[in-house]
């Protein structure tokens, strides 16, 4: 996930676990026993996009994030808690 910190200008600021932020969104992709590709094809979206959501690398738009929370029953704060709690377990990456 791509966050922005004065401190880390030039450099690219990361969450340290990654997609462990989304770990809720996997497992209740795989209580369901489905893929990244049939949940893709349930919301009408691409694999590649599911699995980028998950692993926090992008983030859903508002739409998207509301068609999440209702083929899951869930709150989109806890499929999604890093858009919405400060986190400031992070670390900067040099951009090249």
């Amino acid at each position: 996930m791509y966050l922005y910190n004065k401190k880390c200008e030039g450099y690219k600021l990361y969450l340290k676990g990654g997609g462990n932020v989304r770990k809720r969104l996997k497992e209740e992709r795989k209580k369901r026993k489905l893929t990244q590709k049939e949940l893709a094809k349930r919301l009408g979206i691409s694999e590649v996009w599911v699995k980028k959501i998950e692993n926090g690398v992008s983030d859903p738009g508002r739409n998207l994030m509301f068609k999440f929370e209702k083929f899951f029953g869930l709150s989109h704060r806890e499929l999604f808690p890093d858009l919405f709690e400060q986190i400031d377990d992070t670390f900067c990456i040099k951009i090249s």
